[in-house]
């Protein structure tokens, strides 16, 4: 992980825990508050706090207020430490890292440098690249697309399953 993706996803922990921490607390006035779970409202920690800031009692409002937010820190320690699938890694050391759309491009570039070849697109996911070409009508022109291309993205973990589409035009062969 980069330095540049590290420090939104530390920033990102941070904040889900102090979230779910707020949440608890604000959980646990609610239920003192609400006489609930054994809890009476001379073990609730805050009162004196909310009663200085806008002379409020706590109310059962609270919890609903606790519970989401507990929710939203959850699902912010599961974004900062869900790493995207979208990833695949270059050769066997985790140092260079390719989002779809390169792997695509690069499909894209090596196909296109093959002979034969007027046009192509390319679309990629982490386990699979279509290459669609539009070429002169030669019949090893798939193989030589596929087997070229392959060459090229061998080096990627894990090696994606590709694809290979040819449309021949008319009056282009010659």
């Amino acid at each position: 992980m980069t330095r540049r993706a590290a420090v939104p996803r530390t920033v990102a922990a941070l904040v889900a825990v102090l979230l779910i921490a707020a949440g608890v607390i604000a959980g646990r006035e609610a239920l003192a508050a609400g006489s609930l779970l054994g809890l009476r409202p001379a073990d609730a920690w805050l009162p004196g706090l909310l009663d200085a800031v806008d002379g409020r009692a706590v109310d059962r409002g609270a919890a609903g207020i606790g519970a989401g937010l507990v929710v939203l820190g959850l699902l912010l320690l599961w974004a900062a430490w869900h790493r995207g699938a979208a990833d695949v890694v270059l050769g066997d050391t985790a140092t260079v890292r390719l989002r779809p759309q390169d792997v695509a491009r690069l499909a894209s570039a090596t196909a296109a440098d093959v002979d034969g070849v007027l046009a192509v697109t390319s679309t990629a996911s982490r386990r699979s690249v279509l290459v669609r070409v539009s070429g002169t009508g030669t019949p090893e022109l798939a193989t030589e697309v596929r087997n070229t291309v392959g060459d090229r993205l061998s080096e990627l973990r894990p090696q994606p399953r590709l694809r290979v589409q040819v449309a021949t035009r008319e009056g282009d062969a010659g």
